[in-house]
């Protein structure tokens, strides 16, 4: 669309029906990426369907099935693994090839949503704290309506001219577009929907911003995801070698000729100090700095990312690696030890970010997560509370009432009994961190408010 011409109208928000559960999803236009941006908005019903029924035996009757010393995990991303620790074996298929594979998973993941509509994928970036001049240019279906713009801030801008895609539309769900910030009541519906949006997205795409330069954060990528594909991490914490890992030539860039099999990282015992595992540059240790973008301070990331853990993708300029890698690799590099991987390798680093990856729901645990979080970045007081109730069980959630316009001290007051309620008790470490320690000093990095 040829956008010359008089001066544009700021684009006005038409109401959600609430009763009717509607969310707002814009339909990102395909172009090339000089073209000017262009989104359609729209409103869907957003009712929660009936989940599907896994029929996978459970882990308990599986193992039951199984010759000593077989047993069976689960993965984070939801696929039965068999291992047998004394060939050193893991595989994705039940031992015995007899059985119906069907009940005992075949390595595939299970979908609890597998058909929800609408399908759109959910956004996970910084907001930045300058004033939002980008222009995103709003295409209505009606020619009687007036082309209108949404000025975005330029991190935003930059994520979606990465988004688009030349021939397709995308539908996507961004806060500071489909939540309207000026109306404190759709504000509050809509934070308080914010597990279901990122649960039942089609995938969560997670926005570091541009790649820099240097080649640093496409190195990054390549590294983390060639040791991240190696492994696979299980809900209770186990890790193994992916079934069917096989070495790739050592003419592939992401690795060294002298790159050694992950099962003899898996073997290191903590008293080692050798180095050992892939023999990588002090430059390419350095690229895992990517680690320190402002993306990883957010409070809000620990919803957003953890919500969609199976599905999200992590973008920095065109290049893409799954949350997935990520969780593996940082895995990986925790069963080090005292391994000495380069003098580059920021150890410490890694392990601050490794508890963004567990996936799923912590239910009561709200003293874990206020003391998780202590030194995350949010702006708003509420957000405190507000930013990780998608995290705990329905039964505390109850308890916590959704509004920006109450008293944040009520607020804090009313975690406190829940906390109570829940636990039959209260630990006064975490309950320190209620309060306004940081919401003075931060920039605009949550999701909601101005």
């Amino acid at each position: 669309m040829d956008w010359a011409g008089p001066r544009l109208r700021e684009y006005e928000d038409r109401p959600l029906n609430a009763d009717a559960e509607e969310i707002r999803l814009i339909r990102l236009l395909p172009g090339d990426f000089n073209d000017d941006l262009e989104v359609k908005i729209f409103h869907a019903l957003f009712v929660e369907p009936e989940p599907a029924k896994d029929t996978r035996l459970g882990l308990d009757e599986i193992r039951k099935t199984l010759p000593h010393p077989w047993t069976v995990w689960e993965t984070k991303e939801g696929r039965y693994i068999y291992s047998n620790d004394s060939e050193n074996v893991s595989k994705w298929t039940h031992p015995d090839p007899k059985l119906d594979e069907e009940l005992f998973g075949n390595g595939k993941s299970f979908e609890m949503y597998p058909n929800f509509e609408p399908r759109y994928e959910s956004l996970s970036y910084v907001w930045g704290t300058e004033e939002a001049k980008s222009k995103v240019h709003v295409v209505h279906d009606s020619l009687m309506d007036v082309p209108s713009l949404i000025y975005v801030r330029s991190n935003l801008y930059n994520a979606l001219k990465y988004l688009r895609d030349p021939l397709m539309e995308r539908v996507l769900w961004v806060d500071a577009i489909c939540v309207n910030q000026a109306d404190v009541r759709e504000r509050n519906r809509e934070v308080a929907n914010m597990a279901r949006i990122y649960t039942f997205a089609s995938r969560t795409i997670i926005w570091l911003g541009l790649e820099d330069e240097s080649g640093a954060s496409k190195r990054a990528f390549e590294i983390l995801g060639f040791i991240g594909e190696q492994f696979e991490t299980t809900t209770e914490r186990g890790i193994f070698v992916t079934p069917g890992f096989k070495n790739r030539s050592a003419s592939d860039t992401a690795f060294p000729s002298a790159y050694v099999h992950p099962r003899s990282l898996l073997s290191v015992t903590c008293d080692r100090t050798e180095q050992v595992g892939p023999i990588y540059s002090n430059a390419d240790w350095e690229a895992i700095e990517i680690l320190t973008r402002s993306w990883w301070d957010r409070l809000w990331i620990w919803q957003e990312a953890r919500l969609g853990y199976r599905k999200a993708i992590v973008q920095c300029g065109p290049g893409t690696i799954p949350w997935s890698s990520l969780a593996h690799s940082t895995a990986a590099f925790s069963l080090s030890g005292n391994l000495i991987f380069g003098a580059s390798f920021n150890a410490s680093l890694v392990a601050q970010r490794r508890h963004l990856f567990a996936g799923g729901k912590w239910e009561d645990d709200i003293e874990h997560l206020l003391v998780g979080t202590q030194k995350a970045q949010y702006t708003d007081e509420h957000d405190r509370i507000y930013a990780f109730l998608g995290l705990v069980s329905p039964r505390f959630r109850a308890n916590i009432a959704i509004d920006y316009s109450r008293n944040v001290f009520d607020l804090f007051y009313d975690t406190c009994v829940a906390m109570i309620n829940a636990s039959g008790g209260v630990f006064f470490s975490p309950l320190l961190q209620l309060g306004p320690r940081y919401a003075t000093k931060q920039t605009n990095v949550g999701p909601r408010l101005e």
